[in-house]
């Protein structure tokens, strides 16, 4: 029996148990061959009635191979591990057993297995030892513990006389486990084995080097180095040069030649310090890039030699500021001995092995919280331990949940005892122990498993981190008192937000607490609140990244594009299943359309529906391939997320502005083309009002290939959108919003937004209580048509005013005349900046554009003129028509040289052929058509003004008296009889 106690007794000391648990009993009987069969058998029965499976068969795997005499030995000298009351139990039950009658537990049952395996066997299952105990203590990081012991095993066997036994260069983002798996595999290699570990960040100064190799004596207070020094005590050891880069570049070529000698001499004792036995660890953050690049994980998980070349390519090219000059972070000797050694990539920690470091650590805790002060526990569920981590949002730093995450179970607890002892209460409890013993249990609430369950950003705890945002929640304490049936009742001492409110415990409740048996934390009331970070939140560096709460049924209008955007969304929810099906998802689409229509609030939405993180920046900012890397850097880091370029069209087209333009296009495509041949799940959205200056190259295949217009807003979206504006309490009841929807035809929703701010400011500015549909008409005018004319309205005299009228009367009659179908907004004669008066027509209206289309666009042109002609005779002919017979002759220009329309040139395009031939063709013949058009509608317009003048000198008139006249009015003024 005393062998397999003493094996129990091992695995406990091994494990740093504080009793010999009963499953390190079944455990060791397992490791054991079977010397008394009889009695073996009995001891095996007795301990199999309470067996442990999956643990003590665990156990027994790992330690099976270890036991030996000499760890026996060495085991059996070590100060006495106390039986759990269980296992006492178990062993007074095998001696009273009747195979054991007369015997005590000196008796040979058991013995140490003799093996006989081959030797490389023996040699290297150590190694398979060592893994496994690796892995149970450090989580998530299964890759590089095997990399590390395929290291050791190749060390074990090659010839490293020259440098130390093993180089190891951990690299990977904080808070990993990089140091933790340094520590702990000097702890488990081997008994003989020091331990020591430097922070490099200590030695930043360029005659630090001192403090690891000692100084030369010829210096006041100079002494042997601590690095040296430690090594001749303990030329067997471990050393951790912790962030290694961070020290200054002469500090690292100070320990240069134990990379490559194996030995390193102490300045101060001119001693050569043996590193051969050796092995050194150098931890480094460095990388950052690659660490968020799929593509390259997962080459250098399959194809490590190629990996670890692009690596130490990829470091060589990293910097540092030293004395405010940019040198490299390692210096490439260094970096040189170091190839020479292995590299070990450390994953982002997942959620998952976040969690099962949480529940490890609250465990060892609690458990030896409840140990010392006699206390019983039921250790927290899966559920308990993931809202516990998610408190450690958003950085989720290893070292900050090891160091305090059981305190916030803990920490009520010893609150709730130490403010209930100031209530004469915890003398009742310790005169109460043997008869009620205290146990403590740690539970979620109804509405913490429902915050669990729904909350989008426990499901995505990128969310957290990238809105720098952590969950906090409230913890009670709740005492459950044993009835005199032997029944609990849930009445006692409730403990909210971590605080007992002595003045609210009553001397009742002080002796209820006595009689306490069963102690209740409870989580409650979880929320999400902002952290106050500048790191990644908001704008940072030129790049905005956020988490949109706007969804499509937030934005008035595009019906068309919302539904196909959605559609594009829930394929990206979708990407696994269309991988399964061999279909890949396009890198990116293109928003494109006018400016203000909505484009940055639709790519918002977008996100929102995919529930993706949402990374934004301007083309202004990408021409710089710096920051088309850094952005990019960005969202390896967040993925899945979308990036969206706004104003993507700054970036100019290749071969049009220089070699400096075409390297952005081509560094942009190499990344878009990379996102869409690996497995970061990164979707780009590009917006532009200007899709043609686009290099072609964007919107191929594989890239921004989905292509979306998003037009100005539709009639129903602008009615939504008025309609909302409308609602302010300044504007006059009685406004009709549709009376606003012709004039607004064309606008976007940033220019009805301006509109309404002009007309809230104005209306302040003048102190009118209310605006009315002349006010608000006046500041659609003045952002469609630019704003009055101060200068010309004064100037405006009588004569020059009824001119004016009969000008753009002349327009409207003309143009309801031969285009009845097209929609007038308004005739005015209110001089703006841009003209003395206009006509201003429905904009988007859709019309067939035939011959007599053109003809009777040309008429309307000139019949400004002509009426002012025939009213003023010669005196008609002034400049104001200028603008008018530009109109014209683009009207005629384009009829006869693009759309073929003269008879002369029928069917002819002579833009294109001139594109073709770079030459001027039917100058002449061009001439001659055109002058033939303008005289045709010349006469014809002539002819028209004439015929229906009245109707012109009517609308003249009118407008005179009212300035500005709609087409409802018009049509009623020109429909009336004379008078």
């Amino acid at each position: 029996m005393k062998t397999l106690l003493l094996t129990a007794k091992y695995i406990a000391v091994e494990l740093r148990a504080k009793h010999i648990e009963l499953a390190y009993i079944q455990a060791a009987a397992e490791c054991l061959n079977d010397l008394n069969t009889d009695k073996a058998k009995v001891v095996k029965q007795i301990l199999n009635k309470n067996l442990s499976p999956r643990l003590h068969f665990d156990l027994a795997q790992q330690f099976k191979d270890d036991v030996t005499v000499e760890k026996l030995n060495t085991v059996e000298a070590l100060p006495m591990v106390p039986f759990t009351d269980e296992v006492t139990k178990t062993i007074e039950t095998i001696l009273d057993s009747p195979a054991f009658k007369g015997g005590n537990l000196l008796d040979k049952i058991f013995e140490i297995p003799k093996t006989h395996e081959p030797t490389i066997v023996k040699r290297l299952s150590k190694f398979e030892a060592l893994k496994n105990k690796l892995t149970q203590e450090v989580f998530g990081q299964d890759i590089a513990i095997e990399a590390l012991i395929d290291s050791l095993v190749k060390n074990d066997w090659q010839n490293t006389a020259q440098r130390p036994k093993g180089i190891f260069l951990f690299l990977g983002p904080p808070a990993t486990g990089k140091t933790y798996l340094a520590e702990r595999f000097a702890h488990h290699i081997d008994d003989d084995y020091g331990y020591k570990l430097f922070d490099m960040a200590q030695y930043t100064n360029a005659n630090e080097a001192f403090g690891l190799v000692g100084g030369k004596k010829t210096y006041d207070d100079s002494e042997p180095g601590r690095l040296t020094q430690f090594v001749r005590k303990h030329p067997k050891s471990v050393i951790v040069l912790d962030e290694f880069e961070k020290a200054h570049s002469q500090v690292l070529l100070s320990i240069l030649q134990l990379f490559s000698t194996g030995f390193l001499t102490d300045e101060h004792t001119e001693e050569a310090i043996d590193f051969r036995n050796t092995i050194v660890i150098l931890t480094s953050n460095l990388g950052t890039q690659l660490y968020n690049n799929e593509a390259f994980l997962s080459q250098f998980e399959k194809q490590p030699n190629q990996g670890q070349k692009a690596l130490i390519s990829h470091l060589a090219k990293e910097t540092k500021l030293e004395r405010e000059r940019e040198v490299k972070a390692i210096p490439s000797e260094l970096l040189s001995r170091l190839s020479q050694g292995s590299i070990l990539l450390f994953n982002r920690l997942s959620l998952d092995k976040l969690t099962d470091i949480a529940r490890v650590q609250i465990k060892q805790d609690i458990e030896a919280f409840s140990q010392q002060y006699e206390l019983t526990y039921t250790p927290p569920s899966e559920q308990v331990c993931q809202l516990l981590l998610l408190h450690f949002a958003p950085l989720f730093d290893v070292r900050d949940i090891k160091s305090s995450i059981s305190h916030l179970i803990i920490d009520p607890l010893t609150d709730f005892f130490r403010q209930a002892s100031s209530n004469s209460a915890n003398e009742g409890l310790a005169a109460n122990k043997l008869r009620t013993d205290i146990s403590v249990a740690v539970k979620l609430s109804d509405s913490a498993l429902q915050f669990l369950s729904e909350n989008d950003d426990i499901k995505h705890p990128r969310r957290l981190a990238l809105k720098h945002q952590t969950i906090n929640f409230d913890v009670g304490v709740l005492a459950v008192l044993p009835n005199e049936d032997g029944s609990n009742s849930p009445t006692g001492v409730g403990v909210l937000d971590n605080s007992l409110d002595n003045s609210k415990v009553s001397s009742g409740e002080s002796n209820a607490l006595k009689q306490t048996q069963r102690l209740v934390v409870t989580i409650d009331a979880p929320q999400v609140n902002q952290i106050v970070f500048t790191e990644d939140v908001g704008v940072s560096g030129g790049i905005n990244m956020d988490f949109p709460n706007i969804a499509f049924s937030d934005i008035a209008g595009h019906k068309y594009i919302k539904s196909r955007l959605g559609e594009v969304a829930s394929l990206l929810k979708q990407r696994n299943t269309l991988t399964e099906l061999g279909v890949s998802m396009p890198a990116g689409m293109l928003l494109y359309g006018p400016p203000g229509t909505g484009k940055t609030m639709l790519a918002k939405a977008f996100a929102h529906e995919a529930s993706l993180p949402f990374i934004a920046c301007s083309g202004t900012d990408i021409l710089s391939e710096s920051f088309i890397s850094s952005i990019f850097e960005r969202a390896r880091k967040y993925a899945p997320c979308i990036i969206f370029i706004d104003e993507i069209d700054a970036l100019p087209s290749r071969g049009t502005m220089g070699p400096h333009a075409d390297a952005l296009v081509n560094r942009l495509l190499v990344e878009i083309d990379g996102f869409a041949s690996s497995k970061d799940e990164i979707f780009i959205i590009g917006a532009t009002n200007l899709k043609d200056k686009l290099d072609p190259a964007l919107t191929r295949s594989g890239r921004l290939d989905l292509n979306f217009e998003v037009p100005s807003p539709d009639k129903a979206a602008r009615k939504w959108l008025l309609s909302e504006l409308l609602s302010h309490s300044l504007y006059d009841d009685g406004i009709d919003v549709d009376a606003l929807l012709l004039p607004t035809t064309g606008l976007t929703g940033a220019d009805l937004n301006k509109i309404h701010r002009e007309a809230v400011l104005t209306a302040i500015r003048n102190k009118v209580e209310t605006i009315t549909l002349t006010m608000l008409l006046e500041e659609i005018n003045t952002i469609k048509y630019g704003a009055k004319s101060v200068v010309n309205n004064k100037n405006n005299d009588k004569d020059r005013l009824r001119e004016t009228a009969i000008h753009e009367a002349g327009h409207a009659v003309i143009s309801k005349l031969l285009m009845p179908e097209r929609n007038i907004e308004q005739v005015s004669i209110i001089a703006r900046e841009r003209a003395l008066g206009m006509v201003s027509y429905e904009a988007g209206q859709e019309l067939k554009q035939t011959r007599a289309h053109w003809e009777a666009l040309t008429c309307v042109a000139l019949a400004g003129r002509t009426a002012q002609v025939e009213y003023s005779g010669e005196l008609g002919i002034d400049t104001g028509a200028s603008s008018d017979l530009t109109q014209a002759t683009h009207y005629a220009w384009i009829a006869i040289t693009r759309f073929g329309m003269h008879p002369n040139l029928y069917n002819l395009d002579m833009n294109y052929l001139y594109k073709q031939s770079n030459t001027a063709l039917f100058e002449s013949d061009i001439e001659q058509a055109i002058q033939e058009w303008i005289g045709e509608a010349t006469d014809k317009t002539s002819v028209l003004v004439t015929k229906y003048w009245q109707d012109i000198m009517k609308l003249a008139d009118a407008l005179i008296e009212h300035e500005t006249i709609d087409e409802a009015q018009m049509m009623a003024l020109l429909e009336a009889p004379s008078s």
